[in-house]
């Protein structure tokens, strides 16, 4: 498998995970239209990236490095946000 592949699903997953990160703050702070329409883009984007890793001949390296990858990106808006708030 190419390691470009893999990091592009670390990427996907970092993206996804701040999306969805800031989805809930959006959600918190009651912006509807905004939170609605990031729950969209992210519904399509995780379908998609899903139904294409599960009809991939290596499911469970790229499903790894994109859980990965949502772990970081979690990770990286509460550690900026909680930065922020101080």
């Amino acid at each position: 498998m190419d390691w470009t592949v893999l990091l592009l699903y670390f990427i996907i997953g970092c993206i996804h995970d701040i999306g969805t990160t800031f989805w809930y703050l959006m959600v918190e702070s009651r912006k509807v239209f905004k939170s609605g329409f990031v729950s969209f883009l992210l519904t399509i984007l995780g379908y998609g990236v899903l139904g294409y890793m599960i009809l991939s001949p290596n499911f469970i390296p790229r499903l790894v490095v994109y859980a990965l990858g949502t772990w970081v990106g979690t990770s990286l808006v509460v550690y900026f946000n909680s930065k922020g708030k101080k």
